[in-house]
């Protein structure tokens, strides 16, 4: 591995992958590197890229006020919370609605 994770280092990566015979993947996990995303499709054509869930809510938590951030991240911290929200909706956000 290389100190930094460039698009262009991830290229390489995935051309070895696709040299040593992998002919598909189900789907992409990527954390957000700019061009990452262009580099799977390249040599992985029509996968399906998800963005990783930790680096979406570690975003999404940038803009949220310093303190409400701790009520809002402590629902999302356990993996199965998704499934307790009504409609998806966390519980922590319904005091929002009608603000």
């Amino acid at each position: 591995m290389t100190k930094n994770e460039s698009s262009k280092f991830w290229l390489s990566v995935l051309t070895e992958l696709q040299n040593r015979r992998v002919k598909d993947i189900f789907i992409a996990c990527v954390d957000g590197l700019t061009g990452f995303p262009a580099a799977i499709e390249t040599v992985l054509p029509k996968k399906q890229i998800q963005f990783c869930i930790v680096h979406l809510v570690r975003n999404s938590l940038n803009y949220v006020s310093w303190k409400h951030r701790k009520a809002l991240a402590e629902p999302l911290a356990t993996g199965d919370s998704f499934l307790c929200f009504p409609l998806g909706y966390p519980q922590s956000d319904l005091h929002y609605q009608d603000t």
